[in-house]
């Protein structure tokens, strides 16, 4: 027995080619996208992780580090983690803001 949640255009439970629901399909095909994506930024010393920083820091130009990590969703020692290799390799540079009392962080 299957169990289909049919929507609007048919639904995501909706069995495709091979009997798998789509919404199952397409959480593989993301997969092996993220892991695809990963790999090749390995091969340059990079992750998923630090790219999604930067992107971030050039897109939203984030005054602080608290708010860079409230845009990217993660907590203020994994960006620490993420911006210190970044700095390292010369990829992002940061600096004390007195006004503010806070570290920012620039591409």
């Amino acid at each position: 027995m299957s169990v289909t949640s049919p929507g609007r255009f048919g639904g995501a439970g909706r069995p495709v080619a091979g009997g798998e629901p789509l919404g199952v399909l397409v959480a593989r095909v993301a997969k092996a996208a993220d892991r695809a994506f990963d790999e090749e930024l390995d091969g340059v010393g990079g992750s998923l992780s630090a790219w999604r920083v930067v992107e971030a820091l050039k897109l939203h130009r984030p005054r602080t580090q608290r708010e860079l990590a409230r845009q990217l969703g993660i907590e203020g020692p994994t960006l620490t983690h993420h911006l210190t290799g970044l700095e390292a390799r010369g990829l992002v540079s940061r600096s004390r803001e007195p006004d503010i009392g806070a570290s920012s962080a620039s591409s």
